[in-house]
C-alpha cells in the first residue's frame, strides 16, 4: 500500500475524489467503469478490491470478504471520507451529473431496443409498461441533467 502523504486533513475537511482515493492504492488497473486493486486491509497477492464512483460516493467491496470499515480504516480514512457530501457542491454536482448522463446511455440503448421490437410488432404488454417506464426514467434524467447544466454550466466535454 502506498503510504499517505498530508492529504488526511485535507479529506476530512472536503472529502475525497476518486483520483485521490485511487492513488492511495497498489495494482490499480481499470476494469470498465471501475478499478481493481490490491486491497490495502489484508495481504493481497493479486487484485481483489473493486472500486467503483456511485451516485452518493466512492464504492468498495473486497471479493476476499473485507469489510468496508476494514478496508478504510486500513488507509487510515473515516467510512464518510468516501461520501460526496463532504465534497463541494459543484464537484458534487459534477459526479451528479456524470451518473445522470450514464443513466442516460443506458436508457437510450433500453428505449431503442424497444422501439425496435415495437415495430416489429414483437411487445407483450409487460414489456410496453416497461418500455413507457424506461421512457418516463428517461425524460426524469433529461430534466436532471439540463438543470444541473443550467445551473453549473456543465457540457457533455466536461465528462
Amino acid at each position: 500500500m502506498r503510504a499517505l502523504t498530508n492529504n488526511r486533513e485535507s479529506i476530512q475537511s472536503s472529502g475525497i475524489i476518486i483520483e485521490d482515493f485511487l492513488s492511495m492504492l497498489d495494482k490499480v488497473t481499470k476494469s470498465g467503469k471501475n478499478w481493481m486493486a490490491r486491497c490495502p486491509a489484508h495481504e493481497d497477492g493479486r487484485p481483489s478490491l473493486r472500486v467503483a464512483v456511485g451516485d452518493r460516493g466512492i464504492l468498495v467491496n473486497c471479493y476476499a470478504g473485507c469489510s468496508y470499515d476494514e478496508i478504510i480504516g486500513s488507509l487510515g480514512l473515516r467510512p464518510s471520507d468516501l461520501f460526496f457530501d463532504a465534497l463541494d457542491s459543484r464537484t458534487r454536482a459534477f459526479y451528479r451529473y456524470r451518473a445522470v448522463r450514464d443513466r442516460l446511455m443506458r436508457l437510450d440503448v433500453y428505449c431503442a431496443i424497444y422501439q425496435a421490437e415495437m415495430d416489429k410488432g414483437l411487445l407483450t404488454d409487460e414489456d410496453r409498461k416497461r418500455f413507457q417506464d424506461h421512457i418516463a426514467n428517461r425524460n426524469q434524467a433529461l430534466s436532471e441533467a439540463a438543470e444541473l447544466r443550467r445551473e453549473y454550466g456543465f457540457e457533455d466535454s466536461d465528462l
